[in-house]
This record gives C-alpha cells, structure tokens and sequence, in this order.
C-alpha cells in the first residue's frame, strides 16, 4: 500500500485548487464587469478598490504558481512511490492541463482574448476534477479494492456515470459564455434543469440499488446536496443580476459562489462515475449478449 502521505499531499493539492478556483472566479467576474448598482455604476465601470484589492490578476498568477508547483511535485512524488504505473501518468496528464490552464491565463484577462477567458473558465473544472480524482486514487478506500454490485436498473448507471458529467461541463461552458458576455442567460438556465434532472436521476438510482455502499451512496449524497446547492446559487446569482440596488460586493459574492460550487459540481460528478465505473458490473444478460460465440 502506498503511503498515506501521498493522499495528503493530493489532499491539500485539491484544497489549493479550490482556493484558486474561488480566486479565479472573482477575477473572472471582475474582468467580466459588473452590472449597473444604485450608485449609477456603469457596466464597464473599473470595481471598488477593495473588490480590486481581493481579486487582483497578480494575485491569482501567483496562486496558480504555486498550484502548478504542488501539481508538478505531486507528479514527481507518484513517478517515484506509485506501484500503479497508470497513476504516475495520469499526475503528469495532471500537470499538463496546469501547464496549459495557465497558458490560457496568460492569454486572458482584460486585454486578452474573450474566447481564451472562456476556455480559461471551463479548463479549471477539469482540473479541479483531475486532482480530486487522484485524491480518490490514492485514498486507503481505494486500494482496499472495489465492492462490486450488479447494475440492476435502466437506463445502466455505468452509462448515466458517462452521461452526467458531460451534461455538467456543458452546463459550465454555457455559464462562462454568458458571464463573459458570448451569450445571453436563457440557454445556461434552460440546459441547468435538464442537467439537475439527470443527476437527480443517476442520485436516485445509485441510493435505491446501493444504499448501504461504502463508496456509491456517499458520493451520490455529495453530489445530489451540491447539486441542490447550485440551484440555489444560480437563482441568487440571477437575482442579484437583475437588480438595480445590489451592491457590487454582494453580487460579486453571489456569482463567486455559483462558479465554485460549479467546479464542485463536476468534480463530484467525476467522482461518482468514477466509483461507478469501478463498483458496477454491467448485468449478467448483458455479459452474455457480448460474448463471443462458441
């Protein structure tokens, strides 16, 4: 078994992440604009200086620096410790989307590309999915081995496992096309209930066929509360949107949050699909449909 440490330092590399996620979206926001507030605020206007202060583009390229370090010694620590070949890969694939997150970065901002703020917004999910993935990996539950459990309901849930995580990074890139001004809100609310209604789905199958495993229900759990979470955020962050006596902290903090607990969102949904992949056998009459004739 690898050592525990190992799973720390994933541990603290996925907290640093999210801290740099949270930063991320209120720099993003801020580039972004901020809409009219009762003070006559224009759109364009340049933020208050303490909204400036805590969201600087300075600041988030020296927390992404240090990230890209935990990233790189994470990567060099698995090379050398993980008796799992594909995981010391899978570290360095880790480090490459770093790598690549912060060229996007460098290439954003408020005199960069809107399409590169774009990209930039919708690559730190997957990052965030990436280290919390290899959280999972490296955790003592995993390398306990799988509690294997047969898929029992339709659609399969090793297809939903699939299915829902591709809906959520949609959703993600509808959302940072909106906040930055490609579109309008109508298809990032619209696209969100088909996306809550597929995870609810998937949720609800995995408590009702596995309630009592160590791994499936709580993540299902996790992602379902998350989920529900986010709903509510959107709403707010709408709602603070439309209103013209909002102050611009305020809205900030909304739109923060929503973005966050975005990237929670499908980091959580790549965890379950993970343990889904790992713990669901397809049915045994879907085995026989694909084996080879005698």
């Amino acid at each position: 078994m690898e050592s525990p440490w190992l799973h720390r330092f994933a541990l603290l590399l996925a907290l640093c992440t999210l801290v740099l996620v949270i930063d991320g979206g209120g720099v993003a926001t801020v580039n972004a604009g901020l809409p009219p507030s009762s003070a006559g605020q224009s759109a364009t206007a340049p933020p208050p200086p303490g909204v400036s202060a805590l969201f600087s583009e300075q600041g988030h390229r020296m927390a992404g620096i240090v990230v890209g370090i935990l990233a790189l010694g994470l990567a060099i620590w698995l090379s050398a410790a993980a008796k799992r070949r594909w995981l010391a890969n899978l570290g360095w694939v880790t480090l490459a989307v770093a790598v690549v997150q912060g060229l996007l970065g460098g290439m954003s901002g408020p005199t960069g590309s809107q399409g590169m703020s774009v990209a930039h917004a919708c690559v730190a999910p997957l990052f965030l999915s990436l280290v919390a993935a290899m959280a999972v990996f490296t955790s003592p539950a995993w390398q306990k081995g799988p509690e294997l459990g047969f898929d029992q309901g339709w659609p399969s849930l090793r297809s939903l496992a699939i299915f829902a995580p591709l809906l959520v990074l949609m959703q993600i890139m509808l959302g940072a096309a909106f906040r930055h001004k490609f579109m309008g809100v109508i298809p990032h609310i619209g696209f969100a209930l088909l996306v809550a209604l597929v995870i609810i789905i998937v949720a609800t199958f995995v408590t009702q066929q596995f309630p009592a495993h160590s791994s499936l229900a709580p993540s299902a759990k996790v992602l379902l509360g998350i989920t529900i979470v986010q709903v509510m955020l959107g709403m707010g962050a709408l709602w603070a949107r439309m209103q013209s006596v909002i102050t611009a902290p305020a809205l900030l903090t909304a739109t923060v949050a929503h973005v966050t607990v975005g990237a929670l969102t499908f980091a959580s949904s790549i965890v379950l699909a993970i343990q889904i992949r790992r713990n669901v056998q397809k049915r045994p009459e879907e085995e026989e449909e694909v084996a080879p004739a005698v």
